[in-house]
């Protein structure tokens, strides 16, 4: 019954964020829902969702989210968007590639919701190549992520190491083909009907670099203070808000006219809603132990280790929306059933559960950025069908290979 509740919960999130309703009101519904199936008591229910209002995750997560997106607003209104495209255009042509580049590097800013600081970026670089809402939303947060199983500063990547003893650089390496061929398949599949812009005359990139470094500079400032100085990631948002404030200043504003005219209109409560949405549904699956029973009867079905590893390890990322997560449920599970030679399955394991983190209803990137785009889940979702695949597909082959070597 736990696993039933779990997948009405999630199937309730879905039709009622179709129904216009805030999709963290729709998570707190689902949680409760779950914690009823769990037969969880109202106390246990109760001290759940205190402990995610009162943590110390969901207070970092609603400063982080209400300020990124109050700065994504900011650039906007001040023409730093503008500017920034128009430099990138310079620089790399105003093609596809400009619309994969600006995912690609927010996503080295590894933070949850972080998709919400490109959201803006991708639909006014997308809108010149008039991509459509779902487009958009699909391209910010397969091209953000995708990249991750290379990136060595993950800390999915690095807990996968951290817990199988196996170096971060293979793991690595044996993930760039899967990486690169899903890649490869979103460049084609994600950009049907893309308008071609053609260069107008002679570019100036230097004028172009310096367009682009001014009018990123609230970014810059932020993945400075937060990856070099190690400042609190709120504040650095914070400031990064104030320097976005303080540019593009046009004749007769000033910084208070624009607290009036961009701060105030920009603050978006219901990011916070949808922050506070997935804290409690996260709580109430820790609390029901539903995660645990349910890798537990996919062990009785006696199916192969291979096979039950990567359909486990894309169910808790589904679940969970969180990687790290999945791979802290999965791999403790299934390492001692390894044997000598774990790799492969190792492999399947950690993209399987990259897969159910990015294509979770409840992966905060992916709430932010279809929130933020206004569009349809099933709009969106169709668009990763394909890269998925491949993905799958090279991985498993990787893995096989692995298993004959």
């Amino acid at each position: 019954m736990d696993i039933l509740g779990v997948f009405l919960g999630l199937l309730l999130i879905i039709i009622l964020v179709r129904k216009n309703l805030n999709v963290g009101w729709a998570m707190v519904i689902a949680a409760l829902v779950i914690s009823v199936f769990a037969g969880m008591t109202f106390t246990d229910t109760l001290l759940a969702f205190k402990k995610a209002l009162f943590s110390e995750t969901f207070r970092n997560l609603a400063l982080t989210v209400l300020f990124i997106s109050l700065l994504g607003y900011i650039m906007k209104k001040t023409g730093a968007l503008d500017v920034m495209i128009n430099s990138l255009i310079s620089l790399l042509g105003g093609g596809k590639l400009l619309v994969i580049t600006i995912p690609s590097i927010i996503g080295l800013l590894t933070v949850p919701g972080g998709a919400i600081l490109s959201a803006p970026m991708v639909g006014e670089s997308g809108g010149k190549l008039g991509l459509t809402k779902e487009q958009m939303t699909a391209i910010n947060i397969f091209f953000r992520h995708i990249w991750f199983p290379i990136y060595p500063l993950y800390p999915a990547l690095l807990v996968v190491s951290g817990l199988t003893g196996i170096s971060s650089l293979k793991i690595m390496v044996l993930s760039l083909l899967p990486v690169l061929m899903a890649v490869a398949v979103a460049s084609k599949t994600m950009f049907k009907g893309a308008i071609k812009i053609e260069k107008n005359g002679e570019v100036d990139k230097t004028k172009g670099l310096k367009g682009f470094i001014y009018s990123m500079l609230p970014v810059i400032s932020i993945l400075f203070l937060a990856l070099v100085l190690n400042v609190y990631f709120p504040l650095a948002v914070l400031i990064g808000v104030i320097i976005a404030l303080l540019s593009f200043l046009k004749e007769g504003e000033n910084s208070i006219t624009r607290i009036k005219t961009m701060v105030l209109p920009g603050i978006n409560f219901s990011m916070v809603i949808s922050v506070l949405g997935i804290m409690v549904f996260k709580e109430v699956l820790e609390a029901s132990s539903v995660l645990s029973n349910l890798m537990v009867r996919m062990m009785e079905l006696g199916l192969p280790i291979g096979f039950l590893s990567f359909i486990s390890a894309i169910c808790s990322g589904l679940i969970t929306g969180s990687n790290t997560a999945s791979l802290g449920i999965t791999l403790p599970v299934f390492l001692p059933l390894l044997g000598e030679n774990p790799l492969p399955v190792i492999l399947l394991i950690f993209m399987a559960s990259l897969l159910g983190y990015i294509l979770s209803p409840v992966h905060l990137c992916l709430i932010l950025t279809k929130q933020h785009f206004n569009c349809d889940y099933k709009g969106f979702y169709k668009l990763f069908i394909w890269p998925v695949f491949f993905l799958i597909l090279t991985t498993v082959v990787i893995s096989t290979i692995l298993m004959f070597a």
